[in-house]
């Protein structure tokens, strides 16, 4: 393996410095007899008795990225630890994993339930309008028409729905040990803009498969000069993330290559385009994000359900930008793939760096939170072999993956309330249902599902292009009656119902 260096990438658009390491160009080729035949060995016996006979193609894929994720994980560690971005190009094994023709597939199977077309709104914020057919599987002539226009057709959670992808997914939950989720990007060539400057609440690992395209990556601004926004969230909705709030050069300036993985750090901003690429193919590419964040697996969220008192309590986001990145945000350390027989020490030492009150017992919420982690990524697990194996009977790629993720808001519950956290038990919501729900900072409702009861009785819905919205006020959302006749089922984790739509296409924000 080639050793670390910071130098220029021969594909650079521009010469900026980069301080993050980038690894030279040449093809890596994962070894076969190594991790992914025995592990797609032992996953089908596993899930032996699921109903689906067919699914040794989509193993031996993913038994591919499995061995390829052992490969990376080396060049990640320190990247992975110190939150710092990373190239690492020319990975054999997703050149090609996913490109047009395995996208067509999953459009006729029917497994393709949500998609999005990134659009400018007004002042510039990147918001999602649909793409196809509301409650109908988007179909390939969708998918097409946008790329045609050289826009981004967004696929939120495909591995809720899509079983190539969800072995996938299956094959990073097991190399990582935490909860991951895989969106698919899909973008024509020529996009001036693909995606503008915003951040993630995940750190992602991005897999080039198909096509080219350029990105650039920040290190984040300063929260602390605009605490009214999310940071883990900029550039989304009504916010707009201006080049002008970075005080520096990009750390990575690349445009990535079938093969190629670039690692990103939560809240890191960055942009995309194609406009290089304007004679190329259309870029594809998997973004597995590692929700770590997602489901309260950092510092402040564990002292906070705990009651425990800190400096920033109530007011995290006017923190100190390395306080709030290095503690109070920064992902508990020493889990999944990073533990080791020092992991609680680890995890309470971090957990007590954040606050002083003397009443909390950092060394009793380290073991919840390890056990949380522990559940959270199994249930996921389970929603993910379900995809592949089918083996809940007579579900649908629309129904599937209600029941999983009931599973997971129930578990993410229980993990607050045994800190010490109060269950909004009297909540007129429930998950599942049916909601008109509001974007924040737009008056319009839009048709969403309600994903979450959150402790302190507000809730995180679904909205129908696959996005979503976080601690929304339960006042402000509207349940609606269920119909008697109705066909239309719960969406949960990006399925869709049966009922057929022609309503005007709205509006909607980039996850």
């Amino acid at each position: 393996m080639a050793p670390w260096r910071a130098a220029a990438v021969a594909c650079c658009a521009t010469a900026a410095a980069l301080t993050a390491p980038v690894l030279s160009r040449h093809r890596r080729h994962a070894r076969r007899d190594a991790v992914g035949d025995a592990w797609a060995a032992a996953v089908a016996e596993e899930f032996k008795d699921g109903s689906r006979d067919d699914a040794h193609d989509d193993l031996q894929a993913a038994a591919q990225v499995r061995d390829a994720l052992e490969l990376l994980k080396p060049e990640l560690i320190r990247a992975w630890d110190d939150d710092d971005a990373v190239l690492v190009e020319g990975i054999d094994a997703f050149d090609g994993w996913f490109g047009l023709k395995e996208l067509e597939a999953a459009c006729s199977n029917g497994e393709v339930r949500e998609a999005g077309r990134g659009v400018l709104g007004a002042g510039g914020a990147w918001q999602m309008a649909r793409v196809g057919v509301k409650d109908e599987p988007i179909t390939y002539d969708d998918v097409k028409g946008v790329l045609d226009a050289s826009q981004t057709v967004v696929l939120n959670s495909l591995d809720a729905t899509c079983s190539r992808v969800a072995a996938l997914s299956l094959a990073s939950i097991d190399a990582f040990g935490l909860p991951v989720c895989t969106n698919a990007y899909a973008t024509g060539a020529g996009a001036a803009t693909s995606a503008p400057p915003h951040t993630d609440k995940q750190r992602v690992l991005v897999f080039q498969c198909f096509g080219r395209k350029h990105w650039r990556v920040w290190r984040p601004p300063d929260q602390s000069k605009r605490p009214e926004t999310d940071p883990l969230a900029r550039g989304k909705g009504t916010d707009v993330l201006s080049f002008d709030e970075f005080d520096d050069e990009p750390v990575l300036d690349v445009t990535l290559r079938p093969g190629d993985v670039l690692y990103v750090p939560a809240g890191w901003p960055h942009t995309t385009d194609t406009l290089d690429c304007a004679t190329d193919d259309p870029s594809i590419h998997l973004t597995l994000g590692v929700d770590t964040h997602v489901w309260g697996l950092d510092a402040v969220t564990v002292v906070d359900a705990a009651g425990a008192d800190h400096q920033y309590r109530g007011f995290t986001n006017d923190a100190p930008a390395d306080i709030y990145w290095n503690r109070l945000r920064k992902t508990l350390p020493c889990l999944g793939w990073r533990s080791d027989d020092s992991s609680h020490g680890a995890i309470a030492e971090a957990l007590q760096a954040v606050t002083t009150d003397s009443t909390f017992d950092a060394a009793e919420a380290s073991k919840k939170t390890v056990k949380h982690a522990s559940k959270t990524t199994k249930t996921i697990r389970d929603l993910y072999a379900d995809v592949v194996f089918r083996t809940t009977k007579g579900a649908t790629p629309a129904t599937r993956p209600a029941p999983h993720f009931a599973r997971l808001e129930k578990a993410m519950d229980g993990f607050l309330a045994s800190l010490g956290s109060p269950i909004a038990a009297s909540s007129p919501f429930s998950v599942g249902d049916k909601v008109k729900a509001p974007m924040v900072g737009v008056d319009e409702l839009f048709d969403a599902t309600v994903e979450r009861v959150a402790p302190d009785g507000t809730i995180d819905v679904l909205f129908f292009d696959g996005d979503r919205e976080f601690g929304l006020d339960p006042a402000s959302v509207r349940k609606l009656k269920k119909k008697k006749k109705s066909k239309v089922v719960a969406k949960g984790l990006g399925g869709g119902g049966a009922k057929k739509s022609a309503k005007k296409k709205k509006v909607k924000k980039m996850r």
